[in-house]
């Protein structure tokens, strides 16, 4: 049931993914009531909602869940009073006469609406850059995608886009995608990463690629797509530190679709009409205290700027709130305590994991741990921790048996369709268990058949892989929206 929406309140938040949510929850906890959290999808969670790999959650709630799971917990703590309104796109954000601001709404179930508040945080998120963004030429056919485009059709929708894959990026949305698609049963011939040296965490690299047995090419990049009705193949070639082509260093590879995983970009469309300046062509200045060079408009997330971990989106919320807190009760110390300084430090790009580095450890015997984000590297008593010791006892003499490691296991997220109601809904499933890379596939298999005749009853499906069985956690959809 929707709430009756007010034309004035004393903040706004546009966005209700990790740093949106957790953003209304400091507000509320700080004692304000008279916020609204706008949200354009039909529930909250944002883009966690497509995200339904595991590795959230690991610094708020000190567990490892997934995005739907981090999606959930944070919207279980957010009381039912608090005004929420889905389905809501905002088209402008302006500055009125004498402060504050006044937002031009789309509801799809109110119509048209003019809001006004006195401050506003922006938590819109990112968008991704696309083909055209990194002007790779060729031809126009089917097949073609960005990763997170290719995630939402697969993970919200169960639409098959493609069957022979290759991704141009190792950020970590490409290393991710690699592993789903590959999970699902479909095929990745390659990753390619233009630059000398891997994009995203080395973590997600040995997950998402090296238990997999899917091929990482650093300083190679796509030079050309070519198909008419459905993509045929892509030609790639090799790139010097400058990004200037190397001679005869081109490779065709004969796929049927690609995904783009080439970085991303602030969303920040909806608050420039406010007069937001920006430091470079895609990022918002901010000062410590995440206000903008608008006065009274707060960002936080990544259309802040991007963030390696949710986990850290959702704290910049928390804070951005806090922010607010200070600037509508006490303006004159919220001044005081403000510097011109930026309210995040950006990371450092990994140069050093290029492919000498992979060789070192290789030639050294070294294990990455893929326990936590922080990818310690263990050997015999090196170990970081005690869990990574267990994972290198676990996992330390494996033999490779073809493409996969023996001795690999890895928790498993994929998304099965049940009736809930009398209505099939798409839902992610999570193993409780780390399974054995080897029975991956079959686990999956096992498991989606089972849902097929599944009652709805409970939050766990159990099936059987190689001569084990395994639990699947169900997670439920939103509640709110």
């Amino acid at each position: 049931m929707t709430k009756k929406i007010k034309s004035q309140y004393k903040t706004v938040i546009i966005g209700s993914g990790p740093a949106g949510l957790s953003a209304a929850l400091r507000l509320h906890a700080g004692g304000m009531k008279d916020f609204l959290l706008l949200e354009r999808d039909a529930s909250t969670g944002g883009i966690l909602n497509q995200c339904i790999h595991n590795g959230f959650g690991l610094k708020i709630f000190r567990e490892d869940l997934t995005g739907p799971e981090f999606a959930r917990r944070l919207e279980a703590q957010l009381p039912d009073e608090a005004e929420v309104l889905t389905g809501a796109m905002v088209s402008s954000v302006n500055r009125k006469h004498g402060g504050g601001f006044r937002l031009r709404v789309h509801s799809r179930e109110l119509g048209l609406l003019s809001i006004g508040t006195e401050t506003v945080i922006t938590a819109t998120g990112c968008r991704e850059r696309t083909r055209e963004n990194i002007e790779v030429p060729g031809t126009r056919p089917a097949g073609v995608f960005t990763a997170g485009q290719a995630q939402a059709l697969l993970n919200l929708r169960h639409y098959g886009i493609g069957c022979r894959f290759v991704i141009q990026g190792s950020g970590d949305i490409g290393l991710i995608m690699a592993r789903r698609l590959t999970i699902e049963g479909f095929k990745v011939l390659a990753v390619f990463e233009r630059l000398p040296y891997l994009s995203g965490s080395i973590r997600n690299k040995v997950q998402c690629l090296d238990h997999f047995g899917i091929p990482l090419h650093l300083g190679r990049q796509i030079s050309e797509i070519r198909g008419r009705g459905r993509l045929t193949s892509v030609e790639t070639s090799a790139v010097d530190k400058g990004l200037h082509p190397v001679p005869g260093g081109d490779m065709d590879f004969n796929c049927d679709t690609v995904l783009f995983a080439a970085g991303l970009i602030p969303e920040l469309e909806t608050v420039k009409s406010a007069g937001l300046c920006l430091s470079d062509r895609f990022h918002p200045d901010a000062n410590s205290a995440f206000e903008t060079t608008v006065t009274g408009l707060f960002a936080a997330g990544n259309c802040l700027h991007i963030n390696d971990l949710a986990d850290s989106a959702a704290e910049e919320g928390s804070k951005a709130a806090e922010s607010v807190l200070t600037y509508l009760t006490d303006r004159d110390r919220f001044r005081g305590d403000v510097i011109p300084s930026r309210p995040y430090t950006e990371p450092a790009p990994n140069r050093n994991l290029d492919a000498d580095y992979f060789t070192k450890l290789e030639r050294e015997k070294l294990m990455v741990c893929i326990i936590c984000p922080e990818g310690c590297l263990l050997s015999e008593g090196v170990y970081g921790c005690r869990r990574g010791e267990e994972y290198f006892r676990q996992t330390h003499g494996s033999q490779r048996s073809g493409s996969q490691a023996e001795g690999f296991r890895q928790r498993v997220s994929t998304t099965v369709e049940i009736t809930i109601a009398g209505v099939p809904v798409i839902i992610p499933a999570v193993s409780a268990e780390e399974i054995p890379v080897r029975f991956i596939s079959e686990a999956v298999s096992a498991l989606k058949r089972s849902a097929e005749s599944y009652a709805g009853e409970g939050d766990s499906v159990i099936v059987g892989a190689g001569e084990a069985k395994y639990t699947f956690k169900l997670c439920r959809p939103a509640k709110r929206g």
